[in-house]
């Protein structure tokens, strides 16, 4: 399992990074710090296709053929069992069995 990102500074005030355009809307998030030893997964990207949209929660009632550009635009609260279906967070033996269903 990854290890974890560690927070590298002290919290600021999200005004600043408001002056350089990192974040658009401060109000909503009034703190920003620093992050190191974050990885990315480049080589295990997760493909929000049409199967996978029928396992997450965030789509029951909605057809998975349909646009679902609103689950990416925007930021959202998830479900634990959507977290770990989009972030692979679960163990081999837990994903075998969830690809078999």
């Amino acid at each position: 399992m990854a290890q974890p990102s560690l927070v590298d500074s002290g919290a600021h005030s999200a005004e600043i990074a408001q002056w350089f355009r990192k974040v658009p809307r401060p109000d909503r998030y009034p703190w920003v710090f620093q992050v190191t030893d974050a990885e990315l997964y480049l080589d295990r990207l997760v493909l929000l296709d049409a199967q996978l949209r029928l396992r997450l929660e965030a789509f029951l009632g909605r057809a998975p053929d349909k646009s679902w550009s609103w689950f990416v635009q925007a930021t959202h609260i998830v479900s634990g069992h959507d977290f770990n279906l989009l972030t692979r967070a679960f163990s081999s033996d837990a994903e075998a069995q969830a690809q078999q269903n």
